[in-house]
């Protein structure tokens, strides 16, 4: 017996320790005191936290382009947006006249993938021309993005929707810019498809959002191709239309525009997250409220600042936020991350490694398009200075 007194006492204590350590890790974990986010992370979260600085200017398209296929006066255009944001998830859209864009075939229509539009419209004028006939107010509303200087991403508005609608329309505008050329009147076509990429250039430039920045982009290039083959018809002699003069003068390094983005992407970020614990949307789909265990294993703020260097790697290559980058990016388990995120906030880790926006869109690849477009911006710039410029 005198043997078996120590024993008991050592198991005693030892499920005591145990005991005390669990309910401190109740504890810690509920409130949320950890893990606490290191210098790096709060480092990129104030880098994060700067304004825009290419997304800026007078005239914001954002609820433009959101209602392309809707004829909404410009000044109910934001009443209208804002109501998805105030709960109904939908836009205040009831009434007012708009184009069904879903029926349109890619094969009548001029596309980024095409590689020669005129010979398209010309090998079918009469689709084209029909399918410009039955979308007016699209094809008007695209018309008017010309009036805008940039576009500045709010509350994320139509459901889950990912990107406005700016396909369709845009495809519209570079096949109506083709058809005039076809149709014989060759002023007004250049004109027109300078127009449309000095459009896209600015919303590729000047765009707080990697969706609208790749869309514009591959527009832009598209109609950069419709105006080098118009020119390649055209002699040197013709006078270019003023629209043609500015269309391909971009700021010598628009880069700060991935920035931006990757700005606003991390704040949306940030709101799913913290959004996560509150509790089931309404309606009759809704998830069911977040258990006990989910409170306890998922810190949203600890989550929010360990993404913190994946959004800012979009901004800077300091040598910390690249290593905290490289490090979530290679991780097998929440452990890999560090002790703390795993014991302390596992389930906000492995979020964080699913949503880590790198794995769709590298800073690479986003700096890749905007040099594509310079590149093309110059080629153009060159080829027109070589027509004479229209004397007023």
């Amino acid at each position: 017996m005198p043997r078996v007194e120590p024993i008991l006492q050592f198991i005693k204590w030892s499920l005591i320790v145990v005991l005390v350590l669990v309910l401190a890790w109740v504890g810690l974990a509920s409130l949320h005191l950890l893990p606490r986010a290191n210098a790096i992370e709060q480092r990129s979260q104030a880098l994060l936290a700067m304004p825009p600085t290419q997304a800026v200017g007078k005239r914001d398209a954002f609820s433009s382009v959101w209602l392309l296929e809707f004829a909404i006066p410009e000044g109910d255009r934001d009443r209208v947006v804002a109501a998805a944001r105030g709960g109904s998830g939908r836009f205040a859209t009831d009434g007012y006249r708009f184009d069904d864009l879903s029926g349109i075939a890619n094969g009548d229509l001029c596309i980024p993938e095409d590689a020669d539009c005129l010979a398209k419209v010309r090998a079918r004028p009469n689709a084209a021309r029909a399918a410009i006939a039955a979308h007016p107010v699209a094809l008007a509303n695209v018309a008017a993005l010309a009036g805008f200087d940039h576009y500045r991403r709010q509350t994320v508005v139509a459901g889950s929707d990912p990107l406005p609608p700016l396909a369709v329309p845009a495809w519209l505008q570079t096949t109506a810019a083709a058809l005039r050329f076809v149709d014989g009147d060759h002023a007004e076509g250049l004109r027109r498809a300078c127009t449309a990429a000095d459009t896209w250039a600015r919303l590729a430039t000047r765009a707080d959002n990697f969706g609208v920045q790749a869309v514009a982009a591959d527009q832009f290039l598209a109609n950069a191709r419709l105006v080098a083959a118009m020119l390649d018809e055209l002699p040197v002699t013709v006078t270019i239309p003023d629209a043609c003069q500015t269309a391909f003068e971009l700021p010598p390094d628009p880069s700060a525009v991935v920035c931006d983005a990757a700005k606003a992407m991390y704040r949306e970020h940030a709101t799913r997250l913290r959004g996560f614990l509150q509790g089931p949307a309404s309606g009759p789909a809704a998830a069911p409220p977040p258990n006990w265990q989910t409170r306890l294993l998922f810190n949203p703020d600890a989550a929010i600042a360990l993404s913190s260097p994946l959004f800012a790697s979009y901004c800077s290559k300091d040598a910390g936020i690249t290593s905290a980058t490289a490090r979530i990016e290679q991780a097998n388990s929440p452990l890999d991350v560090g002790f703390g995120q795993a014991v302390f906030n596992s389930m906000g880790t492995n979020l964080v490694r699913i949503t880590n926006p790198r794995r769709w869109r590298t800073p690479e690849a986003a700096m890749a398009r905007l040099q594509a477009i310079l590149a093309t911006a110059s080629i153009l710039r060159e080829r027109i200075e070589r027509h004479p410029v229209a004397v007023h």
